[in-house]
């Protein structure tokens, strides 16, 4: 059963069962009103014949009773003489409960007689033939012969109930037309009240089945409006987390597609040498030249599987964050770099400012030494390349800068996606491999430090990295 229907049939079982009960309520105590009035209107009147039974026999002469035997059946008779209709009756009971007196219009019955006494009346009511009669019976002591009677007075009530029933259709009608009307009404406002979540789950359905785009329309500030925000928010966080492994799954693709290249050059030249040697009969000279070709390929095949091995271990990997002195940093630098600078006779210059950093002193030093090979090959012999390095208020800054052909503005972004070369001819002749820039990525996300590139074409580029001091190493002096 759909939702808006439950809610159509909630409400109607709702009003229904209040309708009923309401005007169930209503009848009944309309007609327990009028029951009460009737019974106080038949203990009036029966008052009424009691008290003129009284004062007719108190008015009477003394011996009387004794003259006139058949004495209470006069009164009873005088007392009824145009008063009782066909649907009432007067009777009076002597002691013994026996029939004195009756207007003989309806049967006497003598089992209420029992519960009457001098304090208290007695009534009951009765059908008969499809009417309703209301007994009350009372007891009184005449002075005239100092003996009980009872009084008994029966009224026709059928009126009060013949009321409830026209009532009872009445109402029947009346409900009728408006749980017809309350159902018409529930029915369109069941629909509209869940509008919004059929509105909510077609999205829904479209967002499953592609439609990466779709959102809920938020209305209002109710709980279907908060149900929608959460859908749309949950929606942008899943369509993101998708583009990400989109873009994760043609990264891949491109890694894959660069590796296969990258070992496609060197693998057939390994191959087309070693053919040669195979398979003719060189000249020492010859076989020499072929040799150091094989030989180079090779390792660059190594260097590549080595790069490989290091981007791996350093995505699996924590690192401690212990301080390492700046200024040691550079004379080490220098030592590490020196050969392969002097053989373009380039000048390497380090100013270094007193400071700390924090981290792996092995990766640091590997992040470093490949950004200034990478100025290195970037710059013709004879120019410079430059490391500073200041101490900051959170951390420390280092800036290698070199005076190279640089790097259009464009190209910037992809320096560390794997594999990729601005310029494949001279990368491969300085024999690299697109990996030095990922591997420095990883090393700079495991420090949790910064990166800023700036580079002008044939002015040269800078590599500005921005080390943040631990929350815990704050107080540690920088000096």
């Amino acid at each position: 059963m759909k939702f808006y229907w439950k809610i159509f049939v909630s409400f109607f079982i709702l009003i229904a069962s209040a309708f009923s009960i309401c005007g169930t309520w209503m009848i009944t105590a309309s007609f327990q009103s009028s029951c009460k009035r009737e019974i106080a209107m038949g203990m009036s009147k029966n008052e009424m014949y009691r008290t003129s039974l009284r004062n007719i026999t108190d008015s009477m002469p003394a011996g009387y009773f004794q003259k006139h035997p058949d004495f209470m059946k006069e009164i009873g008779s005088s007392l009824t003489a145009g008063s009782v209709t066909e649907t009432e009756s007067f009777s009076i009971y002597g002691k013994e409960q026996k029939v004195i007196y009756s207007s003989g219009k309806l049967p006497i019955d003598q089992s209420l007689l029992k519960q009457a006494d001098k304090k208290h009346k007695a009534y009951k009511i009765y059908e008969k033939s499809g009417h309703y009669y209301l007994r009350t019976v009372s007891y009184t002591v005449l002075a005239i012969n100092v003996s009980g009677y009872y009084l008994e007075t029966t009224t026709d009530i059928t009126d009060i109930y013949h009321m409830r029933q026209e009532m009872t259709k009445m109402y029947h009608s009346i409900i009728l037309i408006v749980l017809l009307g309350c159902m018409i009404l529930s029915l369109v406002l069941s629909y509209f009240l869940t509008y919004r979540v059929r509105t909510l789950s077609a999205s829904t359905r479209a967002f499953a089945l592609g439609d990466l785009d779709r959102r809920a329309i938020v209305r209002g500030h109710d709980e279907i409006a908060t149900l929608s925000e959460d859908f749309n928010q949950m929606a942008d966080h899943l369509q993101q987390k998708i583009q990400e492994l989109s873009e994760h799954a043609k990264n891949q693709e491109n890694f894959t597609a660069a590796f296969a290249h990258e070992l496609k050059t060197p693998l057939t030249s390994i191959i087309g040498y070693a053919e040669l040697l195979r398979s003719m009969s060189l000249s020492p000279e010859e076989s020499i030249e072929s040799a150091n070709y094989i030989y180079s390929q090779g390792k660059r095949l190594e260097s590549l599987s080595y790069k490989l091995m290091d981007l791996f271990v350093l995505r699996q990997q924590t690192i401690s964050f212990d301080p390492i002195s700046v200024p040691s940093l550079g004379d080490t630098l220098q030592k590490l770099t020196y050969v392969n600078l002097q053989k373009k006779q380039q000048q390497f210059q380090v100013d270094l400012q007193p400071g700390t950093i924090y981290g792996d002193q092995e990766l640091v030093l590997s992040l470093l030494v490949n950004l200034i090979d990478n100025a290195r090959k970037a710059s013709d012999t004879g120019q410079s390349v430059y490391v500073t390095g200041t101490a900051t208020v959170n951390g420390y800054r280092i800036c290698i800068r070199d005076e190279g052909k640089g790097m259009p503005p464009e190209e910037i972004p992809n320096i560390t996606k794997p594999f990729y070369m601005i310029d494949k001819s001279r990368s491969r002749k300085e024999g690299g491999a697109g990996l030095g820039m990922t591997l420095c990525h990883e090393i700079l996300r495991l420090h949790k430090a910064t990166l800023e590139v700036q580079s002008t074409l044939g002015e040269g580029t800078s590599m500005i990295i921005e080390w943040q001091t631990p929350d815990e190493e704050r107080n540690v002096d920088l000096s």
